[in-house]
């Protein structure tokens, strides 16, 4: 007989996981939040419909985010219903990648959601769905949000991705996709959490090249009209902020620079490599 260890990716075994009567697997990451009722009202996980009081949050090609109400706190439910058979044979890279690397980073001390669960449905031996439970970030709001509500400028923007940035570098946490719209914040508080967390690798802390590449990223995700700033001010903010010496802030910044038209893709972004300069 098949072990879970055996049909199950590595990280899930050390899990303990409920079967629900539609054969979805429920793999849950605090005892304390163990609730198999959790979604009940989802009869199917691929095609959800949401019942009053949930709220969808985001919807995209194959994910689906909505807001519920449990027994015992408002959660964030992130769904991957998974159409194709190509997708289906690559589950892994999708709620079960992002739920790990949420973990991990929580683990190195990064800011994030609570992670809850991972969820998995199958159908006839292929994933047709999976999904994360997570913690529901009820007073904060993202970045490019505030810019947009006149709430911040963009420099403010800019100033609030900073320390969040060079945590990512002291811990050799490459979230490569670390915009404003992935960094929330907490208007009352100022606390900072990051989200959406499905691709990320973990390298040594202050790992070379690392800064560069968050930081040029993120200038190439903001708004046109504030790259050349960001380019020319922020930078060297950010290498006062990490605590490069002269020499070191020198050779970030022409770095950081050359990477700005650099539209890698993802498999690049997670390992990071020279670029000319």
């Amino acid at each position: 007989m098949m072990t879970k260890a055996q049909k199950y990716p590595a990280g899930l075994a050390q899990l303990r996981c409920d079967t629900a009567s539609d054969g979805t697997q429920f793999y849950w990451a605090k005892q304390e939040f163990h609730d198999p009722a959790l979604l009940d009202s989802q009869t199917d996980f691929a095609a959800p419909e949401l019942i009053a009081p949930q709220t969808l949050l985001k919807q995209a090609r194959q994910r689906f985010i909505y807001r519920t109400p449990d027994a015992r706190e408002t959660v964030v439910v992130k769904l991957f219903p998974l159409s194709f058979i190509g997708s289906k044979l690559r589950h892994p890279k999708y709620a079960y990648r992002e739920f790990w690397n949420t973990v991990r980073a929580k683990e190195l001390g990064v800011a994030v959601p609570e992670p809850l669960c991972f969820i998995e449905k199958r159908h006839v031996g292929l994933v047709c769905c999976s999904g994360i439970v997570q913690q529901y970030l009820g007073s904060y709001t993202d970045l490019r949000s505030l810019y947009l509500a006149g709430q911040l400028s963009y420099r403010e923007v800019a100033r609030h991705a900073t320390p969040v940035l060079v945590e990512m570098f002291e811990k050799g946490a490459n979230h490569i996709d670390l915009r404003d719209e992935n960094i929330m914040l907490d208007t009352t508080t100022g606390a900072l959490k990051v989200i959406d967390w499905q691709y990320a690798s973990f390298t040594a802390p202050r790992a070379p090249w690392l800064l560069e590449y968050l930081t040029a990223y993120f200038i190439r995700l903001a708004p046109e009209e504030y790259r050349a700033e960001l380019s020319a001010d922020w930078l060297p903010e950010v290498a006062q902020h990490a605590g490069l010496s002269h020499p070191d802030t020198a050779q970030y910044l022409a770095r950081a620079r050359a990477l700005l038209p650099n539209r890698a893709k993802v498999k690049q972004r997670l390992a990071l490599s020279e670029v000319a300069v």
